[in-house]
């Protein structure tokens, strides 16, 4: 059975001692009960909902976002430890069934839409865990579900997934390197999480432009340059490609402008004189689906007629401190639009923006703990990012033998 199903294409020749199986040889399967979310309390019991299948728990499951309260336990699937736990419902198909094992010593439970393998056969339920939502599963269970709108996976289709099964010491040693990876990101996520705690505290402390009758009240157009780019018609090839930077609405999200998709060229300047935005200057998206979000320019560039370029005057604004001013004071512009749809803003508003501007010895001191804050969440960001890739990797190599593990 296991080796005709490695030769039909759902799994890769296998090392020796290493099996195919179903997950239908793995155990049974339950389907879960309901509950709603009115049962949920601060201080209950865990509970998995399946839709934190998707948001909150990657393959393992040590603590839970819900709980819910003692009383209601019976309209709940209580859970054990090592069962395996599947979204039956999605919003499209690449990503149903998503699962993750029950790590949880204690009395825990699960919401409806959930799908429970539970084994009945010895086996390393942290390995289970990741080999159930490894890449090869994945691809099984896309090809399993079923609808257009809401997409479902049944209990009888998951029966048939096939999964590569090694020695019982072998899913220990793959589960350890796997798990201490796992919670190497997860700390860093806890690390980001505080960090981001700090810089809020910090930018609620901090002035940036609110109103304050002690302070000096301007309008961004009295004391910033405003200015918008313009496309180049399309029309005239030479204007691309010329090595520019060339940043449209889209590319301002919030953060860092390092590159953009398209550049103009020397040509382009000249013809449509268009202005280069110094490295260093705040930017606001004006309109489209980034529409009022502020980017800090790290390169000199050019600007499409959707991205408004905000410059002070040297003697009354940090240009930093204004960048975080802006990224505070873009709710405030855009619930200045009016009309429906997708907002639009001008620079007409947003040079109407009133903020309040402190010195610049207090812009520069809060610049300096704003930064500090900033740069201390992209550093461990940067770092959760690289132990994805290397999880990424190894996952694929470790279960299916590419890579074996040895015994210490």
């Amino acid at each position: 059975m296991s080796n005709e199903r490695v030769k039909r294409g759902l799994l890769a020749v296998l090392p020796d001692g290493w099996s195919a199986e179903r997950l239908g040889h793995i155990g049974l399967f339950l389907r879960s009960g309901g509950g709603s979310k009115q049962d949920e309390v601060d201080d209950g019991l865990p509970c998995v909902r399946y839709g934190d299948l998707y948001t909150h728990h990657d393959c393992r499951i040590t603590d839970t976002r819900s709980r819910i309260r003692p009383d209601r336990v019976n309209s709940y699937t209580p859970l054990r430890y090592g069962d395996i736990l599947f979204a039956s419902s999605g919003e499209n198909v690449d990503d149903i069934g998503r699962s993750a094992v029950n790590l949880m010593r204690g009395r825990a439970y699960c919401g409806g839409d959930v799908i429970i393998l539970r084994p009945a056969i010895e086996i390393n339920a942290s390995f289970l865990g990741h080999v159930a939502d490894c890449a090869s599963s994945r691809i099984q269970k896309s090809r399993l579900g079923r609808g257009s709108t809401v997409i479902h996976i049944y209990d009888e289709e998951l029966r048939d997934l096939v999964i590569p099964v090694p020695p019982l010491d072998e899913q220990q040693r793959i589960a350890d390197i796997l798990d201490t990876i796992d919670e190497s990101i997860q700390a860093s996520e806890r690390v980001i999480s505080k960090h981001e705690q700090v810089l809020e505290g910090i930018l609620q402390r901090a002035s940036l432009g609110r109103p304050d009758s002690k302070l000096s009240t301007l309008a961004l157009a009295d004391f910033c340059a405003l200015s918008a780019g313009r496309t180049a018609p399309r029309s005239v090839p030479e204007y691309y490609g010329g090595g520019i930077p060339w940043i449209k609405s889209g590319e301002v999200a919030g953060s860092s402008v390092l590159t953009t998709e398209e550049t103009v060229s020397a040509k382009a300047v000249q013809d449509l004189q268009l202005r280069i935005v110094p490295s260093g200057t705040p930017v606001v998206a004006m309109y489209g689906a980034t529409a009022g979000e502020v980017g800090w320019l790290e390169i000199d560039a050019a600007t499409n007629q959707a991205v408004l370029a905000v410059e002070p005057e040297h003697d009354r604004a940090n240009r930093r401190w204004l960048y975080w001013a802006l990224r505070i004071g873009s709710r405030r512009m855009l619930a200045s639009v009016q009309g429906s749809g997708q907002p639009n803003l001008s620079k007409q508003i947003i040079g109407a923006t009133k903020i309040s501007l402190p010195d610049l010895e207090m812009q520069l001191a809060e610049v300096a703990r704003i930064d500090s804050a900033h740069a201390s969440i992209e550093a461990h960001r940067a770092t959760a990012k690289k132990l994805r890739g290397i999880r990424t990797g190894l996952v694929g190599d470790l279960l299916s033998g590419r890579i074996r593990t040895v015994a210490a």
